[in-house]
């Protein structure tokens, strides 16, 4: 992996200590028990046939365990994907297996600020400036990666579901979705929604269901509100709700299921969405039904282990219904969205949130630490319980 705090890069600066790449996600076979194999994310050292002053390379890898199922073997690494980054950031994370048996990998857009640095592409939208998320040509940036890890093909070490958006288009064959800045959280429920959070600018954060070939808008949309290259923390009142007539036949630019400002009303909301799980088990009263995720931390100078816990359910009119244009820079359209609410923890949660997980049984645990920059022992696991327990 590359060594953090070290950056080929040219958007950190070679002084500061926080960094979003490493050891990103692990996912097991859905036949593990059997076959062995898991899946890890993570952050590979740039090669020299890369281009100049690009980062480092975000790499899927295929691992056994060993035949006890107690560790893993390092030697019976295969490579499946190996993405070149150009900045640090935007590195996404955690992946996951749906009922269908294909690997979903979430990807972030390469990085930097504003999406107009290098290594960004040009797009359709002209009004900003450069954005992988908008293109599905030239790379896998921006995107989730739906591929077959139990198969090859081509010549490479991994197979392309015959169902995937864009085989026999222009596209890239890899790609399920698009329109992402850095999905952190993957999860599917039991009707096999998938639930994707993806970690806004400078305004908003967001939540996705996702479905195949579904455009979610960065960089011309930050959640429901417009972006701008020029402008991020005044955005215009108005952009697109589709792509031109050339470009996929005018496909929308889907809505989130949850929106938050980072500031409301001079208080701050929360900084980085960290996506969760939708808790379907009955353990927890008033919980079912609901997706619970959370936010890196609420302190605007991301110092302070102040992150959040919530959950969200649709709302009972029907909610989420598409619009033709974003609403006024300052509203939070709250009908067309899932109804938050912030769980109310016994005592005080003072961590960063970092991920979420789910058991066999279905029940919801949170990865926390004390630090920004996970470091010694401070993170914990920690489940979430009735009241009282």
């Amino acid at each position: 992996m590359v060594t953090l705090g070290k950056f080929a890069g040219t958007y950190a600066d070679p002084n500061q200590k926080y960094d979003e790449r490493g050891l990103l996600g692990l996912d097991f076979h859905p036949n593990f028990r059997n076959n062995r194999k898991f899946y890890v994310h993570y952050s590979a050292p740039r090669t020299k046939d890369m281009p100049k002053n690009w980062d480092h390379i975000e790499v899927i890898s295929e691992f056994k365990a060993t035949q006890d199922l107690s560790s893993g073997d390092p030697n019976s690494e295969r490579k499946l994907l190996q993405i070149e980054s150009p900045q640090y950031n935007h590195d996404s994370g955690p992946m996951a297996f749906s009922s269908d048996g294909y690997l979903y990998i979430p990807m972030g857009d390469g990085g930097g600020a504003d999406d107009d640095m290098y290594g960004h592409v040009s797009d359709w939208y002209r009004r900003n400036k450069g954005g992988n998320g908008q293109d599905v040509t030239q790379n896998l940036l921006g995107s989730i990666i739906r591929i077959d890890v139990d198969n090859q093909e081509n010549g490479k070490p991994y197979a392309i579901p015959d169902d995937n958006p864009l085989v026999n288009t222009q596209g890239r064959d890899e790609l399920y979705a698009w329109g992402f800045r850095n999905p952190f959280g993957i999860s599917f429920d039991s009707q096999d929604n998938m639930f994707v959070a993806d970690a806004g600018q400078n305004l908003y954060e967001e939540a996705d269901i996702v479905q195949k070939g579904g455009n979610y808008g960065w960089n011309v949309k930050e959640g429901t509100h417009c972006f701008s290259t020029k402008n991020p923390t005044s955005p215009p009142n108005q952009c697109p709700s589709t792509t031109p007539n050339n470009v996929r036949n005018s496909e929308p630019l889907i809505d989130p299921i949850v929106e938050f400002p980072h500031t409301y009303k001079g208080t701050s909301v929360g900084i980085t969405i960290i996506g969760g799980h939708r808790y379907e088990n009955k353990t927890i009263s008033g919980l079912q039904g609901k997706y619970v995720f959370g936010a890196w931390t609420k302190d605007p100078a991301r110092q302070q282990p102040a992150g959040r816990l919530l959950a969200a359910a649709p709302r009972q009119d029907g909610g989420n219904k598409k619009q033709t244009l974003s609403p006024p820079k300052n509203a939070i359209p709250r009908k067309q969205l899932w109804k938050m609410e912030e769980l109310q923890i016994n005592g005080q949660f003072n961590y960063f949130v970092r991920m979420f997980g789910r058991d066999r049984n279905g029940e919801l645990y949170v990865l926390a630490n004390k630090r920004g920059i996970p470091a010694g022992n401070t993170g914990t696991v920690l489940k979430l319980v009735p009241p009282g327990q």
